[in-house]
């Protein structure tokens, strides 16, 4: 079938093939990241706080749905966001671990 050729897709009708995943749901997106879903949860709370503060969000990004009610992650935005981390980066926490253990170290 060429383009030419293809049925004109209107609202309400599926393609004769199928297409992946393009919105997938909270719990959808935190399997293909490997996480929890409440830790990608944590993430989108974290991530609205900073919106209303002002701050750079830190999560992947995420679309409200027509609906107003459905959170969903366009999925080639969370495969990018996944890949721009640091290879082998330190986690956020890392600095403070040390400084804990510094000063345990000092107790003793």
């Amino acid at each position: 079938m060429t383009p030419e050729t293809a049925p004109e897709l209107t609202p309400g009708t599926q393609a004769q093939t199928p297409t992946p995943e393009l919105y997938v749901s909270v719990k959808r997106a935190a399997e293909i990241l490997g996480y929890s879903p409440s830790t990608l949860r944590k993430k989108l709370d974290d991530d609205r706080k900073a919106e209303r503060e002002g701050r750079p969000t830190t999560g992947p990004p995420w679309k409200v749905m027509p609906d107003g009610k459905s959170i969903r992650y366009h999925v080639p935005t969370l495969l990018a966001w996944a890949a721009s981390g640091q290879e082998r980066g330190e986690v956020h926490y890392a600095e403070k671990i040390r400084e804990l253990q510094k000063r345990r170290a000092g107790k003793k």
